[in-house]
């Protein structure tokens, strides 16, 4: 799996309560295991959703997911959207059979 696939699954894990607020996120041992992906793929994806302030780093607990409030929400669905366009875009421009110009 891809990081944005991963990080996208665990925002849908926070969203439907099966990671709450205040809850430690698997490591990332575990869910390299759980998605079938590389643990870089894995740090990729918890490092998006910490840039973006769905989990945090706490020293001597782990990364814990923190509330997502509905403007975050917005704005990292709006982000998906983007991403999405992007591979769309890039999909086209690597085409071989586009004729430019």
């Amino acid at each position: 799996m891809r990081p944005e696939e991963i990080a996208h699954d665990l925002l849908r894990r926070i969203d439907s309560g099966e990671l709450g607020c205040g809850e430690r996120l698997p490591t990332i041992p575990q869910l390299r295991d759980h998605y079938g992906a590389s643990g870089a793929s894995v740090a990729a994806a918890r490092q998006t959703l910490i840039e973006d302030g769905v989990l945090v780093n706490r020293p001597g607990v782990g990364t814990v997911v923190v509330a997502v409030d509905g403007e975050n929400r917005r704005l990292l669905e709006a982000r998906d959207r983007l991403d999405q366009q992007l591979r769309d875009l890039r999909r086209y421009v690597d085409d071989p059979n586009v004729r430019w110009g």
